[in-house]
């Protein structure tokens, strides 16, 4: 995965295999905002910084989101974050 629009688009993938529509639901709906609130052609997991974090969390509520909606994308990011961390550190690992 070299985006973060690549990773997101996987793990939805792969939640609607496991029949995890509601989560599927979250990523794809995260993406969207995501998309609006950046070129996510260009945004990769390196780029996931407390500021871009912080600049997504005021789009969102300026844009209307719940805080309940707000946090659920930002634990969704955190999950993806941290599994392609995993995945990274699995790859030099081998």
């Amino acid at each position: 995965m070299k985006t973060l629009k690549e990773g997101i688009i996987t793990h939805a993938d792969s939640l609607g295999e496991l029949f995890k529509f509601s989560a599927e639901h979250t990523c794809r709906s995260m993406l969207h905002s995501l998309e609006e609130f950046a070129n996510m052609e260009l945004v990769t997991f390196k780029e996931l910084t407390a500021g871009f974090f912080l600049g997504f969390e005021h789009y969102l509520w300026a844009s209307g989101c719940s805080r309940n909606t707000s946090a659920c994308f930002f634990l969704a990011l955190l999950f993806l974050e941290n599994h392609v961390g995993r995945m990274t550190l699995h790859s030099l690992n081998e």
